[in-house]
């Protein structure tokens, strides 16, 4: 029991520090913006929201799960690329032979 105790206590430790992170990404103290470049879908078969869907997700996730600044160029990280194809494929089917659920799958170029 004292030895979980201590374990916790260091990862804490180490977390408060930035020795370590949760999400296993580490971002220099220098960089404090961002900005995301509307990627395109330049797949065979186009879905005309997907585009938008993935850049927008991508920008929620940087201001959510960061303390970057979003601006809309030259940032000191900047992604951009397209979308190269997707496919849907079901992964769970009922018993009248329909999916219950769908599985997207993108290939993206940044």
């Amino acid at each position: 029991m004292k030895f979980k105790k201590s374990l916790i206590l260091i990862m804490l430790l180490n977390y408060g520090c930035g020795i370590y992170t949760f999400t296993g990404a580490d971002i220099h103290p220098n960089i404090e913006t961002v900005s995301i470049d509307y990627f395109q879908n330049q797949a065979d078969l186009v879905q005309p929201l997907l585009s938008q869907q993935f850049t927008t997700a991508l920008q929620n996730r940087f201001m959510q799960q960061t303390d970057l600044s979003l601006i809309r160029s030259e940032g000191d990280i900047n992604f951009e690329g397209y979308i190269s194809n997707y496919f849907v494929k079901p992964i769970n089917i009922s018993s009248n032979d329909e999916a219950n659920q769908n599985r997207l799958s993108i290939t993206i170029f940044v």
